[in-house]
């Protein structure tokens, strides 16, 4: 199932300049929180989660390069106030994007696709709990046939997770897309009402689903 969120670019930037962090850290932020309050209600409550995150590798000497790769690593869900959460996702991202090792990724994973059997190569795909990204868009309207378009929202594959929620930003609006896997969150209501209140954690005031259609 997919679903799609709209919050303002400018709250969800505050939120963050405020503290002196970044549009990911309050997405990010907003994410683990969802994530934190949808185990609370279902009475799991968890620490930590996997995540599955693209980080560019591209060399500002080399503009017209186009490198990204899939880091996997743990973040903290469990932080209750959305402050200290951004923080913190603030230094393991920036730990993980400054990661020498990152560069070795995908020569090593091609090798390993045509050396391992398929099987191993799946599970190795999902072992992380949720998919974040944070994708640049077009900051100002466009138009198709003379029609302006009203919202953008990006429709990503789970990539072997249980969700894969990404912000893609378009004149001055965070359209958020949530995927979700319907064998891993059998309650999706429920579970996009959670992602909605994590979000409201981060910008101070109810955010509901929008309806694109």
């Amino acid at each position: 199932h997919f679903t799609t969120l709209d919050v303002p670019m400018s709250e969800l930037k505050a939120a963050a300049k405020a503290h002196g962090l970044s549009l990911n850290d309050a997405f990010m932020a907003g994410v683990t929180g969802g994530l934190r309050i949808y185990h609370e209600v279902r009475d799991e409550p968890v620490a930590h989660l996997r995540c599955n995150m693209p980080i560019s590798l591209r060399d500002p000497n080399r503009p017209a390069q186009n490198a990204v790769t899939i880091a996997r690593f743990e973040v903290p869900v469990g932080i209750t106030d959305p402050v200290e959460r951004m923080r913190a996702l603030h230094d393991i991202v920036a730990s993980w994007r400054n990661e020498p090792a990152l560069h070795l990724v995908d020569p090593l994973a091609e090798v390993g696709m045509r050396l391992m059997p398929a099987d191993v190569v799946t599970s190795a795909a999902q072992k992380s709990d949720f998919t974040a990204s944070n994708v640049p868009g077009v900051p100002l309207p466009v138009y198709v046939a003379g029609a302006r378009v009203l919202g953008m929202y990006p429709l990503m594959s789970t990539v072997g997770a249980a969700t894969n929620i990404t912000l893609l930003s378009y004149a001055g609006t965070a359209g958020i897309g949530v995927s979700m896997d319907d064998a891993a969150i059998p309650d999706r209501a429920e579970f996009v009402e959670c992602i909605c209140r994590g979000f409201a954690e981060v910008v101070g005031h109810p955010v509901t689903p929008s309806d694109p259609f």
